[in-house]
């Protein structure tokens, strides 16, 4: 008994030393990129990408040292409650019909999750280093593909390859930068910032990421730090890598959403979102209106241009109201006035958009247009 007992409690030793050394080697390779190097053949391209691909910093990992999430496996959330607390940050993704989230303290250590959401083949990308969550439909030269980490960056943010041309892809810019594909884009699906607490309230059928992802990982552990730590990386200092250009508008680590137009791109700061609930924005040939989604924490944007007309837009009485018109609507951008219409239309336009850190975005788009800020 005593010698069985004895062989249990080493063999249980041994699988916690190696979690540790697992997970120790895990952080040693995202926070040193497993030994940057700054210099070496960039890409061995030109034209009119060569800017991005001279900046790009090449790494000595092999690609997926952070290894993405193939088809992972998914619980239910009353299943997920086991290893979520209510203040857990999660990715919210939803099609309509279904809802899938993403606890970020799992994509902390993959970065992208490859799966199929109703037959819609997509990849859910994040960058730990700029805080910046984008879905793309993973098709690349009109065939289906999966990304990968390549173990670079641009501007601090990752850099993907999609595996059937080995074509670099900026997350942030969703474009091609390098290889076969470059000029192409990414289509973009959009998913949402949130909180555990509020996501599995409002989509309490949502799949939830497991995380039994057949990696030895501290799933509770940020090898950044933490975003309610006002010393951590999320939240001050500089950029852990160089960027192409420097902004000092506003503050490196301010969460902002960007907006992107055919010609211009847009930056709102979150916060002025938040105090305001109601942010109108853009050009002439481009007007949009930011809405904060209280039950969600989260900032949705949408055209201006509904039923032929455009429309400006307020927050009173605890309303969202088309001004001079009286229309009201949903934070999430439905009609709630019962009015007549010209067409169809239920709901404004949704604009693609994500929340990310000022430093990167500024960086590919130093000419960002800065709207709202009080």
């Amino acid at each position: 008994m005593g010698g069985k007992k004895t062989i249990i409690i080493t063999n249980t030793a041994i699988i916690l030393i190696f979690i540790i050394l697992a997970t120790i080697a895990a952080v040693f390779c995202i926070l040193t990129g497993c030994g940057i190097d700054f210099g070496g053949d960039q890409t061995g391209e030109s034209g009119e990408f060569e800017d991005y691909q001279k900046n790009i910093v090449v790494s000595k990992a092999k690609k997926d040292s952070i290894p993405p999430l193939e088809f992972p496996r998914y619980v239910s959330v009353d299943d997920a409650k086991k290893y979520m607390d209510n203040g857990d940050i999660v990715f919210l993704y939803t099609d309509g019909s279904s809802s899938w989230i993403f606890p970020r303290k799992i994509m902390v250590w993959h970065e992208i999750v490859n799966d199929k959401f109703n037959e819609k083949p997509l990849s859910i990308t994040y960058c730990p280093l700029t805080g910046s969550v984008i879905g793309y439909v993973r098709n690349t030269g009109g065939e289906e593909t999966t990304f990968g980490t390549s173990g670079r960056l641009l501007n601090s943010n990752l850099v993907l390859y999609d595996r059937l041309t080995q074509s670099l892809w900026s997350q942030i810019m969703g474009t091609a930068v390098s290889g076969k594909l470059a000029g192409e884009e990414l289509k973009i699906v959009p998913v949402i910032w949130t909180n555990w607490g509020d996501a599995s309230f409002e989509y309490p059928e949502s799949l939830v990421l497991s995380d039994q992802t057949g990696f030895l990982r501290d799933y509770q552990k940020d090898p950044y730090g933490s975003y309610d730590d006002p010393a951590s990386y999320y939240v001050s200092g500089d950029p852990l890598f160089p960027l192409m250009s420097y902004n000092y508008d506003l503050p490196f680590k301010e969460v902002v959403v960007a907006i992107k137009s055919e010609n211009r791109t847009y930056t709102i700061r979150k916060s002025d979102v938040v105090k305001n609930r109601v942010v109108n924005g853009g050009l002439p040939e481009f007007l949009f209106v930011a809405i904060y989604d209280e039950r969600l924490d989260a900032v949705r944007v949408f055209d201006r241009d509904f039923d032929g007309q455009i429309h400006d837009f307020e927050y009173a009485d605890n309303k969202i109201i088309s001004t001079g018109l009286n229309y009201t609507w949903t934070a999430d951008g439905f009609l709630e006035s019962k009015v007549s219409l010209v067409s169809n239309q239920k709901r404004l336009s949704p604009v693609d958009s994500f929340e990310v850190m000022w430093f990167s975005w500024s960086a590919f788009y130093p000419e960002t247009i800065i709207t709202g800020n009080t």
